[in-house]
């Protein structure tokens, strides 16, 4: 599960963990005291693993600072970043003992991540809905950076099928994280309006 951002909370994240994916809560710009309640309201009702999604560069310094602190102290398992490389983020959460997964959208930044030391890349293509880092088409992002990349590589973008998922597969990800393909799920946070708006969506 994408850690979309107002929408993935935590009844999206149940459906997906109860599913057997790994979810993620998009807590951007949240308060550490929201952090904390949906934290427990996933851990009430779920015991896997889940992540927890920021973007610092999107993020007020001082409450970005009080988000991290939050999740050490609720000892969450994972981080999961986006945008630009915080390196020295990427150190502090190690030390503390964390997962760290970061998306990149292209061979530069999935290289400065790896010397980072995050565990996890997700690889984010220009089909990708949200916030768009990516350079190139997914495939061929997956495709360039695992050939080289000595941790799990994750695709991300133009994936809505299992026949989407066998293809990313076979281009060298160990596995995909959706957004949309789950934002308009009754779990999923997003507003009926824009739900109704992707069910109602064609190619254009």
């Amino acid at each position: 599960l994408a850690g979309m951002g107002g929408v993935s909370r935590h009844k999206l994240a149940i459906a997906v963990a109860k599913a057997g994916g790994f979810a993620t809560l998009g807590m951007v710009r949240e308060s550490p005291d929201f952090i904390s309640d949906e934290v427990s309201r996933f851990r009430q009702s779920c015991d896997k693993p889940f992540a927890v999604n920021l973007i610092p560069r999107a993020t007020d310094t001082e409450l970005l600072h009080r988000q991290i602190d939050t999740c050490i102290n609720l000892q969450v398992p994972v981080i999961s970043l986006f945008w630009d490389i915080d390196t020295g983020l990427v150190d502090y959460l190690k030390k503390k003992g964390l997962i760290v997964i970061y998306q990149v959208g292209s061979e530069n930044e999935a290289n400065e991540a790896i010397d980072a030391g995050v565990d996890v890349l997700i690889v984010q293509g220009i089909e990708a809905g949200g916030h768009i880092r990516g350079s190139s088409s997914t495939i061929t992002l997956v495709k360039e950076i695992s050939s080289f990349s000595r941790i799990p590589v994750v695709a991300a973008g133009s994936i809505a099928t299992g026949e989407d998922f066998l293809r990313m597969l076979k281009a060298g990800a160990l596995g995909v994280s959706c957004g949309t393909a789950f934002l308009a799920t009754n779990e999923s946070n997003a507003h009926n309006s824009h739900k109704q708006k992707i069910i109602e969506s064609n190619e254009r």
